[in-house]
C-alpha cells in the first residue's frame, strides 16, 4: 500500500482503541475543518508554554524562524514544568565534571533500559541521553548551580537539582531569553484543533479560542505540540492507567491530554498508554476533585522536608499536628499500634533493608543507590495512596521528533516535545528524566521545525 493510499484509508476509518489507544473522531471528519481565512501566518507555532514549549520556541527563534507560542493558561507558571521539584538528569555534564563526578552516557543509557524493563523506545533513549548534557549545560552556563541527588535505578547521584529544588527557576531563565529575543507568547489562547490539508496530509495550522474569539493561524514550517500529558485529568487516568484507576492526581490541572487528542483526530498514533509515574505516597488535599500532593518520604528522615507544593514550615506544622499523613512514635511497636501496621512484618522489612544497605544493593527491587539504615526512634510513618504525577505514554515520534501516523510514517508539519511523547520511560519512570527530556526534546523539536522547508 502506498503512502497516498494509506492516507486515503485513514480518511475513511477511525483508529480503534485496542491496546490502550484512543478511539478518536475519524480522520476524515477531523481533516474536514473549513478555514474561512487565515487570521495570521507564522513559520512555527508552539502549543504549550511549559519547559518543552519555551525551549522549542527559543531554539526555533535562534534558528531563524518566525515563531508564536500559544498557551491556554493565564500564565506560564502553572505548568508541570514550573511546579516540579527542579531535578533534571544527564550524563557527562559540565556540572558533573566540575564536581569530579565520573559518569558516562553509555551507563546512563544502560540504566534507563534496565529501569524500564526493556520496554523503552531505544531510539528515544539514545536521542535523550546523547543531547541531555547540552541541555543541562545551557542552564549551567547561565549561572544555575546544581547539587546532585540519587534516585533508585541509578548507580550514582545523576539527578541535577537546582539549589531551590523548584522548577520555576528553569522557566525564569528561559523566559529571560524568550523576552530578550521578543518571542510572542499569547496566554489564554486555547488551541482546539489541528488544521490538516486533506489532500497532502500536511498540518497547515491551528484553530484556537483566543480569549473567546475563534481564530485560525497558519504555520508554514510546522506545529510543535508541547501541551503536556494527561495525568492532571482523573478521567484520563482512569481511562488509560487501568491498574491505578481511582488514583488522585498531582500533575498540573491543565494536563488533560488535549494535545494528544487533537493529534489522534488527524491520524496520529500513541504508544505506552498504560504506563505512568504513579506513586504510593499521595497526600489527599481535595477528595472530591481527586487532587493531591506528593510527599517525598526519602526527604523527610531528618527534617520532615519534602511535600511538593508545601513550604518546609508547613511540613513541620503537619509533623506537629499529625493531621494529614504523618504519625510519630518512640518505638516500632507503638507506631504499629497507632497505624494498624503489622509489627512483625515491619520489623522484618527494616532488618532486610539494613542488610541491603550493607550489601550496597537491594536484590528485591534492584535498587543500587541505597545508603541510609533505619536506626533508633523516634519513628514516623507516612500515610499515602496512589497518586499520578505524570503520564509516560503518548504520541509516537521519530528521531526528528515528528509525530507518526498509524503506519509509523511522519505526519508532515507536526512535531512533539515533552510529556506528550510516549515510550521513553518504558515500564518505570526515573525521577528527573521527565523534565530533562521535556527540555531536551523541546530544544531539538524547535531546531528541527525551524529548519524544515516551508
Amino acid at each position: 500500500m502506498t503512502q497516498s493510499s494509506r492516507r486515503n484509508f485513514l480518511k475513511a476509518v477511525s483508529l480503534a482503541g485496542a491496546a490502550g489507544m484512543m478511539a478518536p473522531l475519524s480522520a476524515q471528519a477531523a481533516k474536514a475543518i473549513k478555514v474561512p481565512k487565515w487570521d495570521e501566518t507564522v513559520e512555527v507555532i508552539v502549543v504549550g508554554a511549559g519547559g518543552a514549549g519555551l525551549f522549542a520556541a527559543l531554539e526555533a527563534k535562534n534558528n531563524g524562524a518566525n515563531v508564536l507560542v500559544l498557551e491556554k493558561n493565564p500564565t506560564v507558571y502553572v505548568s508541570t514544568s514550573a511546579v516540579n521539584g527542579g531535578g533534571i538528569t544527564a550524563a557527562e555534564t559540565k556540572a558533573q565534571k566540575a564536581a569530579n563526578q565520573i559518569d558516562s552516557k553509555e551507563n546512563f543509557y544502560k540504566e534507563m533500559i534496565q529501569a524500564g524493563g526493556g520496554r523503552n523506545d531505544p531510539m528515544l533513549i539514545k536521542l535523550f541521553v546523547d543531547n541531555a548534557a547540552e541541555t543541562v549545560d545551557w542552564f549551567y552556563d547561565r549561572g544555575m548551580k546544581f547539587f546532585f541527588r540519587g534516585y533508585p535505578g541509578f548507580s550514582l547521584d545523576r539527578q541535577h537539582s537546582n539549589m531551590s529544588a523548584k522548577g520555576h527557576e528553569y522557566i525564569d531563565m528561559l523566559m529571560k531569553e524568550i523576552n530578550a529575543k521578543k518571542v510572542p507568547i499569547r496566554t489564554m489562547n486555547r488551541v482546539e484543533r489541528l488544521v490538516c490539508n486533506p489532500d497532502t496530509g500536511r498540518i497547515e495550522g491551528v484553530k484556537l479560542n483566543a480569549r473567546g474569539k475563534t481564530q485560525f493561524i497558519r504555520a508554514t514550517k510546522g506545529v510543535i505540540l508541547a501541551s503536556g500529558g494527561f495525568a492532571g485529568s482523573a478521567e484520563m487516568v482512569d481511562r488509560f492507567l487501568i491498574p491505578f484507576k481511582g488514583s488522585i492526581c498531582s500533575a498540573a490541572p491543565s494536563s488533560t491530554g488535549d494535545g494528544m487528542l487533537m493529534a489522534q483526530q488527524i491520524g496520529a498514533t500513541n504508544t505506552h498508554m498504560g504506563y505512568g509515574a504513579v506513586y504510593a505516597y499521595g497526600l489527599v488535599t481535595d477528595q472530591k476533585k481527586r487532587r493531591g500532593l506528593i510527599h517525598r518520604g526519602y526527604d523527610m528522615a531528618a527534617v520532615y522536608g519534602g511535600v511538593i507544593g508545601w513550604t518546609h514550615e508547613r511540613v513541620l506544622q503537619e509533623a506537629k499536628e499529625q493531621k494529614y499523613f504523618i504519625t510519630t512514635a518512640d518505638t516500632i511497636e507503638e507506631l504499629c499500634k497507632k497505624t494498624g501496621i503489622d509489627a512483625a512484618g515491619l520489623k522484618a522489612t527494616i532488618e532486610a533493608h539494613n542488610k541491603y544497605v550493607d550489601m550496597g544493593k537491594d536484590p528485591e527491587f534492584d535498587r543500587k543507590n541505597i545508603k541510609v539504615k533505619f536506626g533508633k526512634g523516634p519513628y514516623a510513618a507516612l500515610r499515602g495512596q496512589p497518586i499520578a504525577l505524570a503520564s509516560t505514554g503518548g504520541l509516537k515520534v521519530d528521531k526528528e521528533l515528528r509525530v507518526l501516523d498509524a503506519y509509523l510514517e511522519p505526519i508532515p508539519g507536526l512535531y512533539a516535545a515533552g510529556e506528550i511523547i510516549g515510550g521513553l520511560h518504558g515500564a518505570q519512570y526515573l525521577g528527573g528524566c521527565g523534565f530533562s527530556s521535556a527540555l531536551t526534546f523541546g530544544r531539538l523539536a524547535g531546531r528541527n521545525a525551524a529548519k524544515a522547508k516551508a
